[in-house]
């Protein structure tokens, strides 16, 4: 397993409003996985649909206008519904757990900065750039601004083709697993979620809504023009 992290220019873009597909096709670098969407109401997640990636520019726009406030997505992927013999059915009802995973897209950490520590959102930024420039991190190539705190991605791809995310062989969900406790222990000085290892972890939607933050997600994706990093 590769982390893919990223080295151009990260972009800043005004946030578009609406609940947007085109970040998660960047992350979701697969044809045959089902991504799942949820929303929380008072506290309570609830699972919406899975959509197949390959159908995502197709079905998205169904259940856009259900996602427009505190909307989720799966960070990976899985390769079923809950519907016994759907595989390969465009959406359907989620079916989630580690058991089901067919790829894995990204390593996460979820910074809990301004409920966790006393740092500032600047102070948090320069560390991340310094721990890059040291190499005690890889390149980000995501940086998730949940309303909130912030999420840190790091895209995965398999060895074999990294235009294409890791598929989730045993072996490699075990070696996830260790990535994310070594992510915590790393991070857990700016505020890292100690209870944030676990591959079926939802992040927040880009450009859906925040109710409690007030304010509206936003993705920064720092990637090359392929999606890649250059070796």
């Amino acid at each position: 397993m590769n982390l893919l992290g990223t080295s151009s220019d990260t972009l800043h873009a005004e946030p578009d409003h609406r609940p947007q597909f085109g970040p998660l096709l960047d992350l979701h670098r697969h044809k045959d996985g089902y991504v799942r969407f949820a929303v929380s109401q008072d506290d309570d997640f609830r699972p919406l649909v899975a959509i197949l990636s390959g159908e995502l520019s197709t079905c998205f726009p169904t259940f856009q206008d259900r996602m427009l406030k505190d909307s989720y997505v799966s960070i990976n992927a899985s390769w079923r519904l809950q519907k016994c013999g759907s595989e390969g059915k465009a959406y359907g009802h989620p079916k989630h757990s580690t058991s089901d995973l067919r790829f894995l897209c990204a390593c996460y950490a979820d910074l809990d900065f301004d409920r966790l520590t006393r740092l500032t959102y600047k102070e948090v930024i320069s560390r991340i750039s310094e721990y890059q420039a040291d190499g005690r991190i890889p390149p980000v190539s995501a940086i998730v601004h949940s309303g909130r705190g912030l999420w840190l991605l790091w895209f995965l791809h398999d060895r074999e083709d990294r235009t294409k995310a890791q598929r989730a062989f045993p072996e490699m969900i075990r070696q996830y697993a260790r990535i994310q406790n070594a992510i915590v222990s790393l991070l857990v000085n700016i505020g890292a979620d100690p209870a944030g290892k676990d591959a079926v972890r939802s992040i927040r939607m880009p450009g859906s809504f925040n109710t409690k933050g007030e304010e509206y997600v936003r993705w920064e994706l720092n990637l090359d023009k392929e999606g890649i990093r250059p070796c």
